[in-house]
């Protein structure tokens, strides 16, 4: 009896474990996403130019939306400077060679010289070409 009582315990630890566990392609999909957010705190065009995909749609919270383009552009020249970006409730959703990540972010920016703080939410959809995630979209909202 007693080891039946062991074994089931050890079946439900396991279980537990694995089901929280991330699957590698969450873990590069959450690697991904830090990356993005790094580039964007550095203004680091080259690495965001080989995050995101050429068909690039990137919807602000504020009803802006560009291309891969004009995205890049306003990292490197805007009025917008990242200073910190953190994330909570991420959750991340993979299909095949598709992700849907949500969060909520934590902003301190600067905007035309004006600290600023937000908190916006973030959907993103990513695409896995050759093996690499890529950021098709991303959609910020209000909270």
């Amino acid at each position: 009896m007693m080891k039946k009582i062991l074994y089931l315990f050890t079946l439900l630890v396991t279980l537990t474990i694995t089901a929280q566990a991330q699957t590698a392609d969450e873990k590069a999909v959450a690697d991904a996403g830090n990356q993005l957010n790094q580039g964007l705190i550095n203004r680091d065009i080259k690495l965001l130019d080989d995050l995101v995909a050429t068909e690039l749609s990137y919807g602000h919270s504020s009803g802006n939306v560009e291309n891969k383009v004009a995205f890049l552009e306003a990292v490197s020249k805007g009025p917008v400077r990242y200073i910190a970006i953190n994330l909570s409730n991420q959750t991340i959703q993979v299909n095949g060679d598709n992700a849907i990540t949500r969060h909520t972010q934590d902003l301190d920016l600067v905007n035309n010289g004006t600290p600023t703080k937000l908190k916006i939410g973030n959907l993103l959809v990513w695409h896995k070409y050759n093996g690499k995630w890529k950021l098709v979209v991303k959609q910020g909202f209000k909270l």
